[in-house]
């Protein structure tokens, strides 16, 4: 907890208020110094290790995912959007290959006309007049 130059991070006397603070028992050099066994018992101390679990599924390689698939994950929670690659069919020669025709015809049907805004507004003006006659 020192630097080089011996000055310490924190201040021991704000560790010490703070302990009192929150009724803590202040660390000795006793304290650390207690090497006593959880057990006397070597049998029941090999009892105790026997029944702990092993970590080696938990830690193991396949529980992990890759670097890519989090990086992508990242990148869709944020908000990246992904550059979009172009889906090429590798069965098509050239662009023409695939494609249906179309000629389009210009002659069958006239386009309707477009009612114009001087006709909308005296529908709506006489709307309004027989409503107000009413």
């Amino acid at each position: 907890m020192s630097n080089s130059k011996g000055k310490s991070l924190i201040k021991e006397a704000v560790v010490r208020r703070w302990g009192r603070l929150a009724n803590l028992v202040p660390l000795t050099e006793t304290f650390l110094e207690d090497n006593t066994a959880l057990f006397e018992d070597e049998d029941a101390l090999e009892a105790l290790w026997n029944k702990e679990y092993s970590l080696a599924a938990v830690t193991a390689p396949d529980q992990f995912k890759s670097y890519e698939d989090l990086k992508k994950r990242l990148d869709y929670v944020l908000g990246h959007k992904q550059p979009a690659h172009p889906r090429l069919d590798e069965e098509l020669e050239g662009e023409s290959d695939g494609r249906g025709t179309f000629t389009p015809d210009f002659k069958s049907k006239a386009p309707t006309p477009v009612a114009t805004a001087s006709e909308d507004e005296d529908d709506a003006l006489s709307y309004f007049q027989k409503l107000a006659d009413e």
